[in-house]
C-alpha cells in the first residue's frame, strides 16, 4: 500500500484493520483461556497461522504473494505481538522504545546481537536496566517461539523473522494512514 487515494479506500483499509484485530483478539483470548502451557502453544500456532502469510507490503512486491495474500495478516500479527510481548515488557523502563526495539531485533538479530543492540538504544545512564531488559526480551522471544537459545546464544527463528516483517509493515502502514487522514480531513478526495 503505497498511498491511500480515496476516502472509500481509507475506510475499507480501516475496516480490514479492525476486523483482523478483532478476530485476532478473539483467537488470542481463546488461547489464553487454555492455561499456561497449552495457551502458550496455542498462541505460537496462532502467530504461525498469520505470520507466514504475505504481509501487506510483500503483496505489492510480488505477483505470487498477491495470490496468497489474506487481508489483515499484518494487523493480526501486530496485535498478537503487542498483546503478548509488549504487555509483558510494559512495566520495564523505557517503554517508549520497546515496540521499535522488538521490531528491529526480529528483523536484524544475529547471534550475540541482543545486549549490544539494546545498549545502543538506551540512554547513557541506563546500564542497570540493560540486563533486566535484555533478559525480559530474550524470555518473551523464546517463550513464543520467536527466538531460540543454542549454546548460550539467542537467535531469531523463522517465525520471529516473519513477525518482524509484519511489525515493520505496521509501522509503514501507520504512516500511510496518518498521511491519508491529514489529506482527507477536510472531507475532500
Amino acid at each position: 500500500m503505497q498511498e491511500i487515494k480515496s476516502i472509500d479506500e481509507l475506510q475499507r483499509t480501516r475496516l480490514i484493520q479492525r476486523a483482523a484485530t478483532s478476530k485476532a483478539a478473539m483467537e488470542l483470548n481463546g488461547a489464553l483461556l487454555l492455561g499456561d502451557e497449552e495457551g502458550r502453544t496455542s498462541i505460537v500456532e496462532l502467530l504461525k497461522s498469520y505470520a507466514f502469510q504475505p504481509s501487506v507490503y510483500e503483496r505489492e512486491q510480488s505477483e505470487s504473494a498477491r495470490d496468497l495474500f489474506q487481508p489483515g495478516a499484518t494487523f493480526a500479527v501486530g496485535f498478537i505481538v503487542n498483546a503478548v510481548a509488549l504487555n509483558f515488557l510494559a512495566d520495564l523502563p523505557y517503554r517508549e522504545i520497546h515496540r521499535g526495539l522488538l521490531t528491529s531485533i526480529l528483523l536484524k538479530m544475529a547471534p550475540g546481537f541482543l545486549a549490544g543492540f539494546i545498549k545502543d538504544q538506551l540512554p547513557q545512564d541506563s546500564d542497570k536496566y540493560l540486563k533486566i531488559l535484555s533478559e525480559a526480551i530474550a524470555y518473551i522471544l523464546e517463550r513464543y517461539g520467536l527466538a531460540e537459545s543454542k549454546d548460550g546464544r539467542l537467535s531469531i527463528t523463522p517465525l520471529g523473522r516473519r513477525c518482524g516483517v509484519h511489525m515493520a509493515g505496521i509501522d509503514k502502514h501507520i504512516s500511510i494512514l496518518q498521511e491519508a487522514h491529514r489529506r482527507f480531513q477536510g472531507g475532500g478526495e
